[in-house]
């Protein structure tokens, strides 16, 4: 057994025991199983391991009587103080023992499990490790996670999901992060959709006006096409809504991990993600309803609970952004709390080394987030604003915002019935409407990076509060026109067109075709709209796009390109 001498760390040294492995029930053989609870049986541990004799003695609480020779007087003396400094570093120890991950009801609670990382090899030159000891301690990791029931393996970001007993999960985190062999072992919290529909319909969609984010000027520019999809990570979809019909790509049930076609239930059991899904990408122009910021854009539900109350796990909604992004998806969303997790971290950052984003609500909470730094993450982090461009009191902010969207009744779907519209208020609804944006701008520009989508995110905004990045609202409140008009390169479709043949036939059909220089907007949708009113969504075939259209009265006819906005390309015939 490893003999345990007063100084720093010393409780957390010895709870590793002589093997250095946690058993499968969290318990360590010869170690301090509970110290922190029962500091008395630890203290008494700790006399013993130290010095035996000095423990026979019973020193404490004695008072020495009679002469002692020198010798023994010394000896008796030095076990004496022995017995008090190991108590004494016993003690220290146990008051540093600190409830690392605290319970928040109904945002996030405990459920027995770990999200546990090893060390990456990448940063294990910052701990001056050298190669065959990074192995070993790699190798060591790895070995101690083993003695837990381990749910879950993920290879993509090398992390392990493992059951450690509800009540455990502080106690076992700190033994495992006391090695110094892993990144993060933190709680898998159950968390829950950030913000309601409320029950009745009122309210409008202020949040597209010219005073906020600029959407019908920014639709001018662009609309979107149907190529670039957003996930949404919920609690499903009315997948019959009105406004939700068209564009809806194949759901996914990251529970039972089947998709749509093979049996997954992707119906909204809850509510919250019918209407996250129609901030995002609600059908516009289609005459009824509402619209969503990229109305144009596809939408994918991957539904993470079964529970009608919503309530998920960390690990679940990390699964669900990842098969979002490998699915093709170009941004997932995911409205529930937890955001401020090391693992949301990890897995925001796989997202984009694989050319996704992962958006993710701030939380309705009020509190600071401070994990992380919002210009050294991967990971956006989203809060709300009112139609006052003021924070509401209950969002939360901190250095680990980025950015801040309309989120205080928010006017979208509703799972009620196919025609349900209503308010909405939280960051749930503030993180969608920040992914149909950064939708839009990928898709007015494939070819672009991740990083490249948020910087003009971030650069697009309204600065609100003080000046620059602050921490009430990140680098400021999103604006659709702005950002879409930094897109440039190969986004400025307008650019890359090169005729627009229009005609009008003796029966009085329309028939035209927009040819481009290169074939690079193969199968996205364009809109061509007749005499102002009829619209025509066309999809490109290589370099062109033909249409045809029956049948017009005699007369002049005008076909315009309207998404994108290219007056340049408009075009008149006369039929006979």
């Amino acid at each position: 057994m490893r003999r345990v001498t007063a100084g720093p760390g010393t409780a957390r040294t010895s709870a590793l025991g002589e093997s250095g492995l946690p058993g499968r029930d969290g318990r360590v053989p010869g170690g301090f199983q509970g110290c922190s609870q029962h500091r008395g049986s630890c203290a008494r541990r700790v006399v013993r391991d130290h010095d035996p004799s000095a423990a026979s003695s019973s020193v404490m609480g004695r008072t020495v009587r009679g002469v002692l020779t020198q010798e023994g007087d010394m000896r008796r003396a030095q076990g004496a103080a022995g017995v008090l400094m190991a108590l004494a570093a016993v003690a220290a120890a146990s008051a540093d023992v600190v409830e690392l991950y605290t319970e928040i009801p109904g945002v996030r609670e405990f459920n027995g499990q770990l999200i546990v990382r090893p060390i990456q090899a990448v940063q294990n030159g910052n701990l001056s490790v050298a190669g065959p000891e990074a192995l070993a301690r790699d190798a060591a990791a790895r070995a101690r996670i083993a003695d837990y029931a381990i749910l879950e393996y993920v290879p993509q970001t090398d992390e392990y999901i493992i059951e450690v007993g509800v009540g455990q999960e502080n106690d076992v985190s700190q033994r495992l992060m006391a090695s110094g062999d892993y990144q993060y072992a933190e709680p898998n919290w159950t968390v829950y959709p950030i913000g309601c529909p409320n029950d009745s319909r009122f309210g409008s969609q202020w949040h597209h006006g010219a005073s906020k984010l600029e959407s019908c000027a920014a639709w001018d520019l662009w609309t979107g096409t149907p190529t670039t999809t957003v996930g949404i990570c919920d609690t499903g979809v009315r997948t019959t809504h009105e406004d939700l019909l068209l564009n809806r790509r194949e759901g996914y049930n990251a529970v039972n991990r089947l998709w749509e076609s093979n049996g997954g239930q992707i119906n909204d059991i809850n509510g919250h993600g019918t209407a996250t899904t129609g901030c995002a990408a609600a059908n516009g122009n289609n005459g009824r309803g509402v619209s969503g910021l990229g109305w144009n854009l596809s939408h994918r539900m991957l539904r993470v609970s079964n529970d009608s109350g919503g309530g998920s796990s960390l690990s679940t909604l990390q699964h669900a952004a990842r098969t979002s992004i490998e699915a093709g998806d170009k941004v997932a969303n995911v409205s529930y709390s937890g955001v401020d997790s090391n693992s949301n971290l990890t897995t925001a950052t796989y997202i984009k080394s694989i050319g996704g984003l992962l958006v993710w609500a701030a939380g309705n909470e009020g509190r600071n987030l401070t994990l992380s730094s919002r210009d050294n993450d991967d990971l956006i982090v989203v809060g709300a604003t009112n139609s006052a461009d003021s924070k509401p009191s209950w969002s939360n902010f901190g250095v680990m915002v980025d950015v801040v969207a309309p989120g205080d009744n928010v006017f979208t779907t509703c799972a009620s019935s196919n025609t349900c519209y209503g308010g909405a208020s939280g960051t749930s609804f503030s993180a969608p409407l920040t992914a149909g944006l950064v939708g839009l701008l990928w898709d007015k520009n494939l070819s672009m990076t991740p990083d490249t989508v948020e910087d003009i995110l971030k650069q697009g905004v309204d600065d609100l509060g003080t000046s620059g990045p602050d921490n009430t609202y990140g680098y400021g409140r999103i604006n659709a026109l702005q950002s879409l008009s930094l897109v440039g390169g190969g986004g400025d479709i307008c650019d890359r067109v090169r005729k627009h043949n229009f005609r009008c036939r003796s029966n009085g059909a329309l028939k035209g075709k927009v040819i481009f220089n290169d074939n690079s907007f193969n199968g996205q949708t364009i809109t061509v709209t007749i005499d102002g009113s009829t619209q025509l969504q066309v999809v490109v075939n290589g370099d062109r796009a033909p249409y045809n259209i029956c049948c017009y009265a005699a007369g002049n006819h005008t076909a315009s390109l309207t998404s994108p906005n290219c007056p340049d390309f408009d075009k008149s015939a006369s039929c006979p």
